[in-house]
């Protein structure tokens, strides 16, 4: 591992955003990632308040190097980011991107500075490796977390697959070039973030990420998978029961992806098969987000015939 300088170190902003009852996640993310920061200069933590209750802004007050930054309301992953960035300002390097179910073991942070250091001009996504939680929070298994870009054509043909891996493909341990990868834990180069006016607001959660990376990519940015950054994951929502809540949500960030990003065509047609989907199953637990997706493109043609 190379020895840098303090004042050559890429400077860090880690932005968390947590929501709802996560005491135990920002416990343990405290406990691993202190000692790792604890005598790093030009790095600064805020973690966002995006709806925590009473037992988790105990916690976070256990998180010494944090800062607890409001509304304390949900108003996406994405959004919670972007008022992280605007809050800090523009003095650092790279904007480290996390929700707050995260275990950073030991060196962890050591190998996101060897990588930021060592990273190509044009580089303006580093994601890690990241894993299942095994005995203890050690490295379980390597877990889903890089993909390509959605066409409607991989999203019809990924309903064969797992719900685990539907969105990605098999991580290379050996690293390398993605489309994109997963907002989980993403080191994002400031400047490249500024260029493309951060996360879109509009996507409320999921695909968010996605999103992100397509238009750094259509600037020229690159986004890489960093195998010697190892971070563990513990709950990732692939991996959680389906929730028919947080599906609406996705299912309007979906719609409102292939709006902008693929032709007009995919966009009718997954509108098409939510409409067949609710004909012939109106009281399936996921109608509810069927129609949310089609209320979605529906407001999106209204807004471009207006």
């Amino acid at each position: 591992m190379t020895v840098h300088e303090p004042n050559t170190l890429p400077s860090l902003l880690m932005v968390f955003v947590a929501v709802g009852d996560v005491a135990e996640d920002l416990s343990r993310l405290a406990a691993s990632l202190e000692p790792q920061v604890a005598d790093r200069p030009r790095c600064v933590i805020l973690l966002v308040d995006n709806g925590l209750n009473d037992g988790a802004r105990a916690a976070a007050r256990n998180f010494p190097s944090a800062r607890l930054l409001p509304p304390g309301a949900n108003r996406g992953y994405g959004a919670a980011i972007n008022r992280a960035a605007a809050e800090a300002g523009g003095n650092f390097d790279w904007i480290i991107a996390c929700n707050a179910d995260l275990v950073f073991p030991p060196g962890s942070i050591a190998a996101l500075t060897e990588a930021l250091s060592a990273a190509e001009e044009r580089v303006a996504c580093l994601a890690p490796l990241l894993f299942d939680p095994g005995p203890d929070f050690s490295l379980g298994r390597v877990q889903p977390s890089v993909g390509r870009f959605p066409t409607l054509l991989r999203l019809v043909a990924g309903r064969a697959r797992p719900r685990r891996t539907r969105k990605y493909h098999r991580p290379s341990r050996g690293g390398g070039e993605v489309d994109w990868a997963t907002g989980a834990c993403l080191a994002l180069r400031r400047c490249a973030f500024s260029e493309v006016g951060g996360f879109d607001e509009s996507l409320f959660l999921d695909y968010e990420d996605t999103d992100l990376c397509r238009r750094l990519a259509q600037r020229g940015w690159r986004c890489r998978l960093e195998p010697r950054w190892r971070v563990i994951h513990t709950r990732p929502n692939a991996q959680r029961p389906a929730d028919p809540q947080r599906q609406i949500h996705t299912r309007e960030s979906l719609m409102t992806y292939l709006a902008k990003h693929r032709p007009p065509w995919e966009a009718r047609s997954m509108g098409l098969l939510l409409r067949v989907a609710l004909a012939l199953r109106p009281a399936h637990p996921m109608a509810a987000s069927w129609r949310a997706g089609l209320d979605r493109y529906r407001r999106l043609q209204e807004r471009c015939c207006t």
